[in-house]
């Protein structure tokens, strides 16, 4: 239990730096690493999971590549996708 919610903070951490970078109008490319950053805490932390709590992971790597596409196009809606993935991680811990 005390892994998820390491693992839902760091990816959570790493969101709320792609929002605030988004926000800033940061580069794409660091908005994007970001973003990386969090799929990847959630990718390395499905491995060991099972279950439910694999197939929120798997859902929230899907979306945030799906997030990402709209950062590629630069597209307003990116900050509502990056907002929601940040209160899915929040669900998650409160879950968990």
């Amino acid at each position: 239990m005390l892994e998820v919610h390491f693992l839902v903070n760091s990816s959570q951490s790493a969101l709320l730096k792609a929002k605030l970078a988004f926000h800033s109008n940061e580069a794409n490319n660091i908005v994007l690493s970001y973003l990386n950053e969090s799929k990847s805490w959630y990718t390395s932390f499905k491995s060991k999971s099972s279950g439910e709590l694999h197939d929120k992971l798997t859902q929230m790597a899907v979306d945030i590549d799906e997030t990402k596409k709209f950062v590629h196009r630069k597209d307003k809606e990116a900050r509502i996708k990056i907002s929601s993935l940040l209160e899915q991680a929040a669900e998650m811990v409160k879950k968990e």
